[in-house]
């Protein structure tokens, strides 16, 4: 099995939160002492993995008092990671998402417990589901309980360009399967946050990707955030992603992953604080 090292993902947003005031302030000799056994091992870690790197951050009620970069952010041009690095953060994507559909909720666009194919029909097209079952809602979404299985049952569904994110979506619904009644158990679907995310856009009449920076990113300053990563400062600070085989070979290739609505966020440490 292909072990999937996307170091440009290991960017670790809270190692330590402390948001109460009774624990370890930041002058401590063991908040100092706890920093410097986590750094070093974080040091260990990417020497004995020698193909990507680790941004970690801690913060104390909200505020981030310690960040620091480890390894590569390129281990092909030899560039080191830095605290300024844009990784891609994998499903934490998803919380802009949930946030976007929480504002629309707090908008009166739609509503928690609204049937999704009142606004994104293809839905109807999920295979498998039982006639007597309820309709799945925005709430079952994005709560991963709308019953679905976690991928669509096609290898390339989450491949290609970015601006096509949501005609790979109505295409993989038709390739997508329920794999128990919404509402009756917890079922992580990447799938589903994806149907979500494009339900939002449809509701909203606005693209997904506007609304995510214009609603979400742009009003909590998050200037170094991005759904794509275009024009030469931005791509030198871009940290490369490799998947690592069994036998010890690097595929340092582009990631197939471009689905902003469920895991292509681009995003640095300082960034993501807020």
């Amino acid at each position: 099995m292909i072990a999937r090292v996307f170091t440009l993902r290991l960017l670790v947003l809270a190692i330590g939160v402390l948001g109460q005031s009774g624990l370890l302030s930041a002058q401590s000799l063991s908040w100092d002492a706890a920093l410097s056994t986590f750094s070093s091992q974080l040091t260990a870690d990417v020497a004995a993995d020698d193909v990507g790197g680790i941004v970690a951050g801690v913060m104390v009620e909200g505020d981030l008092v310690w960040a620091q970069a480890f390894g590569w952010a390129d281990r092909d041009a030899r560039t080191p990671m830095s605290t300024a690095s844009i990784s891609r953060t994998g499903s934490i994507s998803k919380s802009v998402t949930a946030v976007l559909m929480l504002r629309l909720v707090d908008e009166g666009v739609i509503g928690l417990d609204e049937p999704v194919e009142r606004y994104l029909p293809a839905f109807a097209s999920v295979q498998d589901r039982r006639v007597d079952a309820q309709p799945v809602t925005f709430r079952h979404l994005a709560s991963h309980t709308a019953g679905l299985i976690r991928e669509p049952q096609w290898p390339d569904a989450v491949v290609g360009p970015i601006e096509l994110w949501d005609k790979r979506i109505v295409e993989s619904l038709l390739l997508t399967a329920y794999d128990s009644v919404p509402g009756a158990r917890y079922q992580y679907s990447n799938i589903g946050f994806g149907a979500l995310g494009l339900a939002l856009a449809k509701a909203a009449g606005r693209p997904f990707m506007e609304m995510g920076c214009t609603e979400i990113l742009e009003p909590l300053g998050m200037t170094g955030s991005e759904f794509v990563v275009a024009g030469e400062k931005l791509e030198a600070r871009l940290a490369a992603g490799y998947v690592v085989g069994q036998d010890g070979s690097i595929d340092g290739g582009q990631p197939a992953m471009n689905m902003p609505v469920a895991g292509t966020k681009c995003l640095t440490v300082v960034c993501i604080r807020r």
